[in-house]
């Protein structure tokens, strides 16, 4: 079987993308779902559980394996980093199958080598793992799915209830995939939009039930925390455009083609029934709109959205000039070798040797639970006290945890600088020093040493 040569390309640069994605530093918000996973029999405390069960489930075998933390975070690492770069592999597929060759490499280097696209595919992240479903979806859907009515519209609502399960954040991928399969009439309206009445009216009571086992209002308040601005932030609500515009900017090629390929849109029209044009202009406003609605401007979240609206408007793709396509790629690889070492590539080296020192250490200690707020040693009994940078319940709920049960071992993450005056003052009192940001209860005699690692992560 002759093997096309653009495909080796393609598979080629994936490959030198995971070696890099794979040693890539691991974010604050990627430790905690890894730690997360391995703890369902505590559901009731840990919400993220119950409403992002398949990205969760996807994590939970590595607990199977009697691992260490530092190998459970590499091999949680490299699932991701698979998971991303079969996204790319996907992508190109799509691309390939509506578009010329010299546009489709065109459009899928633009993707690769912007800085969210580089840095940001291989992350542990719900959105993405989420992408990688709407992408999958497609190809089965779109591409591959003959015109049988029903198995495809049970087929795209596996995908939808798929991709809202691994996260509800990614509401507007189900809507996406639902549109496109509407708008070339591989579903009926009438059943997709009833099959969808029952399921919203499913979700709604299950949403209750766990309200009311629950006994409060987490996912109204983390919905809320989610968009609206909080008094407490008011003051850095300037700061935080300016990032976005910032965001904005280092990604300015990926962000251009996207812009031109609407300006196009609007010009030429797809060739599509007025009602699918009108769905399709509707649902690439609300992309465009939430990028300004969600705080903070998440990479990860402004990097499949951009594709995102790229999918919708694939029609359009071709008629995209290939001198405009070509010079933004230019520009794309210049920045992208300009800046390399500082926005797209940072090495996670440290952060495991750090991690297997402290497990080493801890192990000194008979009975230990840890306190950290992020989840970095998912090999060692956690608090479950993950404290969200603009979550105010996850800080509250922390600083109880802190108080009442008093875990042996608090790491000085980011995180743990959220909490309240009385909280630090507590910790000062009842708690020593055993390195920088590493702090032991004074009743622990053990002696623990972590003063030559850097300051916690």
């Amino acid at each position: 079987m002759k093997i096309k040569r653009d495909r080796i390309l393609v598979v080629t640069l994936i490959l030198l993308w995971a070696y890099f994605s794979f040693q890539s530093w691991i974010g604050s918000s990627e430790y905690w779902p890894v730690t997360l996973s391995g703890y369902w029999k505590d559901w009731d405390r840990a919400p993220s559980l119950i409403y992002k069960p398949v990205f969760h489930l996807v994590l939970t075998p590595l607990y199977f394996f009697n691992l260490d933390s530092v190998t459970h975070l590499q091999w949680a690492k490299g699932l991701f980093t698979f998971i991303g770069g079969t996204s790319l592999f996907l992508l190109y597929r799509i691309l390939r199958h509506h578009l010329e060759l010299l546009i489709s490499l065109l459009i899928w280097g633009l993707v690769l080598f912007s800085q969210l696209g580089f840095s940001q595919l291989g992350k542990i992240r719900s959105d993405l793992l989420s992408f990688f479903f709407f992408l999958f979806g497609y190809l089965l859907l779109v591409i591959h799915e003959k015109k049988k009515l029903i198995s495809t519209l049970i087929l795209l609502v596996f995908f939808e209830m798929l991709m809202i399960l691994t996260t509800p954040k990614a509401f507007l991928f189900p809507l996406a995939l639902a549109t496109i399969c509407l708008s070339i009439n591989r579903v009926n309206f009438r059943h997709w939009f009833w099959t969808h009445v029952g399921l919203f009216a499913l979700a709604i009571i299950t949403l209750l039930l766990v309200t009311i086992v629950r006994g409060d209002f987490y996912f109204y308040d983390a919905l809320q925390t989610l968009f609206i601005v909080s008094r407490d932030s008011v003051s850095t609500q300037t700061s935080a455009i300016d990032g976005r515009f910032l965001r904005l900017s280092e990604n300015a090629p990926l962000v251009l083609t996207v812009l031109s390929l609407i300006f196009f849109s609007i010009r030429k029209k797809l060739n599509i029934s007025k009602i699918s044009f009108l769905f399709i202009a509707l649902l690439t406003s609300a992309v465009l709109c939430s990028l300004f609605l969600i705080r903070p401007l998440l990479p990860f979240y402004l990097l499949v959205n951009l594709v995102l609206v790229l999918i919708l408007f694939l029609p359009t793709l071709q008629s995209l000039p290939k001198a405009w396509l070509a010079l933004l790629l230019v520009i794309s690889l210049g920045i992208f070798c300009r800046d390399f070492r500082h926005t797209f590539f940072s090495s996670n080296a440290d952060q495991l040797i750090a991690i297997r020192k402290i497990e080493s250490e801890l192990k000194k200690i008979k009975k230990i639970k840890i306190f950290d707020g992020l989840g970095i040693l998912p090999r060692v009994p956690n608090t479950l006290s993950y404290m969200g940078p603009s979550d105010s319940l996850s800080v509250q709920w922390a600083q109880t945890e802190l108080i009442q049960n008093q875990p042996e071992f608090v790491i000085f993450t980011s995180r743990i600088s959220l909490l309240s005056t009385p909280a630090l003052n507590f910790l000062q009192i009842n708690y020593r020093s055993v390195g920088p940001g590493y702090w032991l209860r004074n009743d622990i005699k053990e002696n623990i040493q972590l003063q030559e690692l850097p300051v916690a992560i």
